[in-house]
């Protein structure tokens, strides 16, 4: 299993590619019968069990709180989805469990055929685990949702809430359309994918991530865009973070870690700051200690740096030495040229070489901004993309009848609290900020503002 697995001509097993008609028929079943948008724990991005993993075995004790946000003013959940149906799937997504094809799954995924990713323990225990109980209420302007527990019981419920959320939005967007109308409105979303794909098959040498599941249009079309890059793309197609496809479709499960890692360790030290039992270098330190623990647990696999949960350029200018033995960068935030040229120069200040480094930027790429990066990086290291919602739920100018409710919103599931204290993201993008206004303010106090756009905004 490699996050950014060498591009290489391969050929896809035979499947049956949907046409638009079926597309547009299973969104119209799927609303009349009101099917369940999640039908298996396993419809989940990867980096999520690699994350559950590490907090299970280094942070079994943690107590995590995460929040639906909705960071689209004009796009609110709460005028299309009713506050019932909304908690209907949310229940239904509680009542799965693992499957045992996915568990079969897991327990023979390894690196590179050589160490097994998931413990046995581990996997015993995820036998018979279930998403925990949640909190819904409507919140004025927009629903509240909240998801309190243990950090490795609460942790799973993050991509599934945006899944059940994102999918119920787009099936209000059909509610009263005709069948002419869907097939219409997907005829010109398979069009517009197919026109992007052209594009990035242009790329020569740049891998391709599909990262789309969090804020995908629904399940059917994730898996059809995902059979069509694996047509167009090929060998270019690096894999899907999505379990149930990477299994379905035997391609490569990619991912590693998310801020959430970083969030909760630096919260905890915020906590015992507050109780006198930390200082603010405790606090500084505890963003590099995920990374650590991640070393303990993976044996030195998956070494991809996440470094902007609160700044980059002060991630990289603190950054323990062995961190630069890590195989590369996922960019977030930072304008992504730049990103990259900034972490190559972390790389080449430690002895290493930059060109043998992967870069991974992922933030809401489109195939102009894919060539920009591709003209200003390609050859000065080992780069791929992850490819998220601009894949998987770009339907903007598609509907048939000329409205905007199927253009996607900006919503994320973001760890607010662990152990009782608030929990923050910075950001190298300051419009991007989450978290307690008055938390985030002392954050940047402690972690500056060096590097960070519209860095002058403090919430």
């Amino acid at each position: 299993m490699d996050l950014l697995a060498t591009p290489a001509a391969f050929t896809p097993a035979a499947f049956q590619m949907p046409t638009s008609s079926d597309i547009a028929r299973g969104m119209i079943q799927a609303i009349r019968n009101d099917d369940p948008v999640i039908t298996e724990l396993e419809d989940q991005d990867v980096y999520k069990l690699f994350m559950l993993q590490a907090i299970w075995l280094e942070y079994r004790s943690v107590r995590a709180t995460f929040a639906f946000i909705n960071r689209s003013r004009s796009m609110r959940v709460k005028k299309t989805v009713p506050i019932g149906k909304l908690r209907a799937h949310l229940d239904q997504a509680r009542r799965l469990r693992f499957s045992r094809a996915a568990l079969t799954w897991m327990r023979g995924e390894t690196f590179g055929g050589e160490m097994r990713i998931f413990r046995d323990d581990f996997i015993e225990w995820l036998r018979s685990y279930q998403l925990p109980e949640y909190e819904l209420r409507d919140g004025g302007d927009e629903y509240e949702i909240v998801f309190p527990g243990l950090w490795c019981e609460s942790t799973l419920w993050e991509i599934i809430c945006m899944e059940i959320v994102s999918e119920l939005r787009s099936r209000a967007a059909f509610e009263g359309r005709s069948p002419l109308e869907a097939e219409v409105t997907y005829a010109r979303a398979t069009d517009k994918l197919f026109r992007k794909l052209q594009v990035i098959r242009t790329l020569e040498g740049m891998g391709v991530a599909e990262f789309g599941s969090r804020r995908r249009h629904s399940a059917a079309w994730q898996r059809h865009v995902l059979q069509m890059m694996m047509e167009m793309l090929g060998g270019q197609l690096t894999g899907t973070s999505n379990c149930k496809l990477a299994r379905e479709f035997g391609l490569e499960a990619v991912g590693t870690f998310a801020h959430e890692m970083v969030m909760t360790t630096v919260a905890l030290a915020y906590g015992r700051y507050q109780a006198d039992g930390a200082t603010i270098e405790d606090i500084r330190a505890a963003q590099y200690e995920p990374f650590l623990a991640w070393e303990r647990v993976y044996q030195g696999n998956m070494r991809v740096l996440l470094p902007d949960t609160y700044g980059s350029t002060q991630f990289f200018r603190g950054a323990p030495v062995q961190l630069a033995d890590w195989v590369g960068v996922r960019p977030d935030s930072k304008e992504p040229v730049a990103a990259c040229d900034e972490a190559k120069a972390f790389f080449a200040a430690h002895g290493q070489d930059p060109a043998a480094k992967r870069m991974l930027p992922s933030d809401g790429l489109d195939p102009a901004e894919m060539i920009r990066i591709h003209k200003a990086q390609a050859g000065s290291c080992r780069l791929g993309v992850g490819w998220g919602t601009g894949a998987t739920n770009d339907f903007v100018g598609c509907a048939a009848w000329g409205g905007d409710e199927l253009d996607h919103g900006s919503i994320v599931c973001k760890v607010v609290e662990a152990d009782g204290t608030p929990a923050v993201k910075l950001s190298d993008n300051a419009a991007k900020r989450t978290g307690r206004k008055d938390v985030v303010g002392f954050m940047v106090g402690v972690f500056g503002t060096e590097g960070v756009a519209n860095a002058d905004v403090v919430y």
